[in-house]
């Protein structure tokens, strides 16, 4: 038996596939949707007779090296060695290029980040974090929980440089993983792919001791892209998250990494945030993987709540059930969880769907009703809401909803939306009308 023969003997492509998907049995094979296409009815299916997977909608089929290859972007190699390492293989190469070629330059970042993260983690509980993990413990966070996020401190010292020049990486290598010996005065999270690997940081400076010449900003430094961190499609917290996310059927995003932790603290577990950047398209098809119903729990602020309507309408561009939850007397989930732990739970519970949230944001505080101005300003608020609805049941039950709770006629609030989507659709045409053409080759040569 050769060795990539062995590997695949070793690897339970269901117990693989299902690190991704939430898998359902369908007889003698698993089905779910198709991470590779969008689609409602699932056609994806896994077999753990053949050790295969195949899409019968969009026709991806391969083993588990090709399926670990195409959600992770890897080549043949770098695949194949992360599935040896989990298997026990020990692969050996038939010369020195294959095995330099193998060890590739994902491989020299991961372990870059591996050490940066033990160095972080060891500097938190020494005497240089005193501070640091003082400021985490008062923001309600426990010692399980900071050892449970390896959560680190980066010094003001060239410490961690030192060491890396002692293991023989280059400062290429560094450059290339991110430089994350920059880190100086910054409370250290790690960001974990869904296989527990660190592939990048995000440190909050630490203003309390911070020297006068040092700059507080920005108050969040991020990991740049890399060949292992792309944050438009990576979620904090989802290696931790996921299991519990299967189990609840859903999936709670919030907006930073204490957010996140402190979740932990009051026993929420299925939460993610966004990795230093918008919420995406791409991180809401990662969490359509795991399931459909999705919980946006941002910041109270006028910026939180903004985030949190584009984040519906991506929701229902993907065929996902959103809902939102109101935080009231907090500004954050983070100080939500520390005041009140028990009452974090209930508001997930409590969540709404977006057209009855934008409804009782708006109502319960007017105890006389709304004018009729804020009902044409919570109207504007709903319809992108209402177009984007991809289920025509849902659409038409919400357009009684708001019309009953406006107290108008239903004829009206579906001539807004009918206006509203003449002009959507006169948007995307001068959009595209204004895209420019890629001139035709006789174009190009005159």
């Amino acid at each position: 038996m050769d060795q990539v023969e062995e590997v695949k003997k070793k690897t339970d492509i269901v117990e693989l596939v299902g690190q991704y998907l939430e898998l359902k049995r369908a007889g003698i094979n698993y089905s779910c949707r198709c991470p590779f296409h969008q689609e409602k009815t699932p056609s994806f299916m896994v077999s753990p007779e053949r050790q295969v997977f195949r899409c019968f909608g969009c026709g991806e089929s391969g083993d588990a090296i090709s399926f670990l290859q195409k959600m992770e972007g890897l080549s043949f190699p770098e695949a194949l060695k992360i599935l040896a390492d989990r298997a026990g293989v020990q692969l050996q190469f038939s010369n020195s290029k294959e095995m330099t070629r193998a060890k590739s330059d994902k491989e020299k970042v991961l372990a870059i980040n591996l050490l940066a993260a033990q160095f972080f983690k060891a500097a938190l509980w020494s005497k240089f974090g005193h501070e640091a993990l003082q400021y985490l413990l008062d923001r309600g966070l426990t010692e399980e929980i900071i050892k449970k996020f390896k959560i680190g401190y980066a010094p003001p010292i060239d410490q961690l440089e030192r060491t890396f020049r002692q293991r023989g990486f280059s400062y290429q290598d560094l450059s290339q993983a991110g430089s994350p010996q920059r880190f100086k005065y910054r409370i250290m999270f790690p960001i974990f792919n869904i296989f527990g690997d660190v592939i990048g940081f995000s440190g909050r400076i630490l203003e309390n001791v911070l020297p006068k010449d040092v700059s507080p900003h920005p108050k969040y430094l991020n990991t740049p892209e890399t060949p292992v961190f792309h944050k438009s499609n990576i979620l904090y917290g989802l290696n931790f998250a996921k299991d519990s996310i299967r189990k609840t059927k859903k999936a709670i995003v919030v907006e930073g990494q204490m957010d996140v932790a402190m979740s932990h603290v009051a026993g929420v577990e299925n939460v993610v945030a966004s990795s230093g950047t918008a919420l995406t398209s791409e991180h809401l098809k990662i969490l359509g993987r795991y399931t459909l119903d999705i919980i946006f729990a941002f910041d109270e602020d006028e910026a939180g709540q903004k985030a949190a309507e584009k984040a519906v309408v991506e929701a229902y561009d993907l065929a996902l059930e959103p809902k939102l939850t109101t935080i009231e007397g907090y500004k954050d989930v983070g100080e939500l969880a520390k005041e009140d732990p028990q009452s974090w739970e209930k508001i997930v519970q409590a969540a709404l769907p977006p057209i009855e949230w934008l409804v009782s944001r708006s109502i319960k505080t007017k105890k006389d009703g709304l004018s009729a101005v804020e009902k044409k300003d919570l109207v504007k608020k709903a319809l992108p809401f209402l177009f984007h609805m991809s289920d025509e049941i849902e659409k038409a039950h919400y357009l009684v909803y708001l019309a009953q709770n406006l107290g108008v006629p239903e004829i009206s609030v579906e001539k807004a939306l009918d206006k509203f989507s003449r002009s959507q659709k006169v948007s995307e045409k001068e959009k595209i009308e204004k895209t420019p053409t890629k001139p035709d080759l006789e174009e190009e040569l005159v």
